[in-house]
């Protein structure tokens, strides 16, 4: 079974304050008392909640509750002029709207949700690269999946205790089912870019490979 979370402390900072910053806003918001601000709290809140469980649509409706934000700001502006952004009422005012569209189009966030957060075309790049169908005239599985190897290890352990901590590292912790979340999208994001296996291994010398190779450059520390 799939966890829900409110929050994502694996996520990074710019992330983990603009869930906070959209939650913040949709009690202000409910506070407002009116069908608009409740309606808006209600995209703030589904976004916060969307983007600590890794959904591409979380994403997505967050960037656009926190356009709507500005716009009040930026019709103001419209309507006073360029001097009134000096007024202090006003800057104190766009705090907040400013910083949650700003945490949201950082570069550290958009790179982060395009890998690994969550979307239907990545899903059903995932169910390619994982087809458990077997291969005509002879055993194993289409794809890159082997008759066994760590990824169905991995998968096994995932679905029979998908929420044993699978990595723990100072105060972050990953669970198998997470871990499993992100080594697909990893998976589809490299299939989506033409990354896979070209050869059988029926067809290979001992020697030899018949897949794509893969560097990582990691930052130890």
């Amino acid at each position: 079974m799939e966890t829900r979370r409110w929050t994502n402390p694996t996520q990074p900072q710019t992330l983990q304050i603009a869930v906070f910053l959209l939650y913040i806003n949709a009690v202000f918001s409910v506070l407002s008392f009116s069908p608009l601000s409740l309606l808006l709290a209600v995209g703030e809140a589904a976004a916060g909640f969307g983007i600590a469980n890794e959904r591409r649509w979380g994403y997505w409706l967050g960037v656009g509750v926190a356009t709507l934000g500005l716009l009040p700001a930026v019709l103001y502006v419209m309507a006073n002029g360029v001097g009134s952004i000096l007024n202090l009422l006003f800057l104190i005012s766009i705090v907040f709207p400013v910083a949650l569209f700003a945490l949201l189009v950082h570069p550290m966030s958009r790179d982060y949700q395009r890998i690994w957060f969550r979307c239907p075309r990545y899903d059903s790049a995932r169910e390619r690269l994982y087809d458990p169908a077997p291969r005509p005239g002879g055993s194993g599985h289409q794809g890159v999946v082997m008759e066994f190897n760590l990824a169905q290890v991995l998968r096994a352990v995932a679905e029979a205790v998908p929420d044993r901590d699978a990595i723990v590292h100072r105060d972050g912790r990953l669970t198998f089912g997470r871990l499993l979340e992100r080594v697909d999208r990893l998976a589809a994001v490299l299939g989506e870019a033409g990354l896979g296996a070209r050869r059988e291994r029926g067809e290979l010398a001992p020697w030899e490979s018949g897949q794509d190779h893969l560097a990582l450059y990691l930052h130890n520390g």
